[in-house]
C-alpha cells in the first residue's frame, strides 16, 4: 500500500468573526493500492481541529476514514474526523465529527475502499482556540492540574472557583448566586462561536481571473468571506488592478474576512487554473 502526501502542516488564513486569524492546513491527496491505508502528516501539531473538509474522489461508497491523535494513551481514540462515503460519493466542507484538543502527530485510516481509489482531505488546526473542547474519551478519570476529566462534581457541589450555585450560604470569600438563569440560557460568558448578527446575502464562484477581476456584490452586502482554490490569486482595493506578481497574496483554501470597499476589490490568478468562492453578508 502506498500514497501521496502534500507535505504536513503549513500556515494560513482561518476566518473568525474578528477577521482572519492564523491557522495551520493539512492537505493530504491519497491514491490507494490495497484496501485500506494509513496516513500521517510529516509534522507535529498542537491545537484544536476546528474543521475537516473532504472530498472523496473515486473512494468507495461505504468505505470509512476515521481521524484521530496517535498515541492519545486511550483504548478508543477520540476521532476529529469519523466518515463513511455515502452512494454517491460528493465533497463536503463538513466532515469533522468532533472538535478535538491535539498535541502531536495526528493519523487518518481508511479502510473499506479498493485499489486505485483516490481521496483528498484538508485538516484544518487552530493553535490559539479555546482548550474547552474534546480531549479525549476519559474513561479513567484522568486529573490534568485541579481538574479531573471523566468524573462528576460531588452529589451537592455547585463551586465554580469562588461562584457557589444554588448554595444556600457563603463561606468566606465566596459569591453565592441564588437566581436562575434566564429560560433557554444555556451558558455563562462568551462562548458562541457565529456572530448571530451576519445576515447571509448571497454566494458567487469565479471561474476566470486570468485577468483583474471585480466581485459582484449581491445588493446589501457589506462584508466577503472569500477563499480561493486549486492556484494562489493577488488582490487589491486601493484602485490599482492587481498583476500575477504585484499584490496581496491569498493562498489556496486560505479564507479571509473582508470587510472593506466590496466595489473596489479586485482578484488576479498567479498561475492558471484558479477559482474564487465568495460568501457575502451583512
Amino acid at each position: 500500500m502506498s500514497n501521496t502526501v502534500s507535505g504536513g502542516f503549513v500556515a494560513c488564513h482561518y476566518p473568525s468573526k474578528q477577521g482572519p486569524i492564523g491557522g495551520l492546513l493539512w492537505k493530504t491527496t491519497a491514491t490507494l493500492v490495497g484496501t485500506s491505508l494509513s496516513i500521517e502528516p510529516g509534522n507535529l501539531v498542537d491545537g484544536v481541529v476546528t474543521d475537516v473538509w473532504l472530498d472523496p474522489g473515486t473512494l468507495k461508497a461505504t468505505a470509512t476514514i476515521k481521524g484521530y491523535m496517535q498515541d492519545d494513551g486511550l483504548s478508543t481514540p477520540t476521532y476529529f474526523l469519523d466518515y463513511t462515503v455515502p452512494n454517491p460519493a460528493v465533497e463536503t466542507r463538513a466532515a469533522l465529527n468532533a472538535r478535538l484538543r491535539v498535541h502531536g502527530k495526528l493519523q487518518i485510516d481508511i479502510a473499506g475502499a479498493t485499489a486505485a481509489d483516490t481521496v483528498v482531505i484538508y485538516v484544518f488546526v487552530d493553535p490559539h482556540a479555546d482548550t474547552g473542547v474534546i480531549l479525549g474519551a476519559a474513561t479513567d478519570g484522568t486529573y490534568i492540574g485541579d481538574i479531573k476529566f471523566g468524573e462528576s462534581l460531588p452529589s451537592g457541589t455547585a463551586l465554580m472557583g469562588k461562584v457557589g450555585i444554588d448554595q444556600v450560604t457563603a463561606n468566606a470569600n465566596e459569591v453565592v448566586v441564588k437566581s436562575a438563569l434566564p429560560a433557554g440560557t444555556a451558558h455563562i460568558g462568551e462562548t458562541d462561536t457565529k456572530d448571530a448578527t451576519l445576515t447571509v446575502k448571497g454566494y458567487r464562484q469565479i471561474t476566470t481571473l486570468t485577468s483583474a477581476t471585480p466581485l459582484t456584490v449581491p445588493p446589501g452586502s457589506t462584508k466577503a468571506l472569500i477563499i480561493p482554490m486549486v492556484q494562489t490569486v493577488r488582490w487589491r482595493d486601493d484602485g490599482t488592478n492587481p498583476t500575477a506578481s504585484v499584490g496581496m497574496p491569498l493562498v489556496p483554501y486560505a479564507a479571509v474576512w473582508y470587510t472593506g470597499d466590496l466595489a473596489a476589490i479586485k482578484f488576479i490568478e498567479t498561475v492558471a487554473g484558479a477559482k474564487l468562492n465568495i460568501a457575502y453578508y451583512a
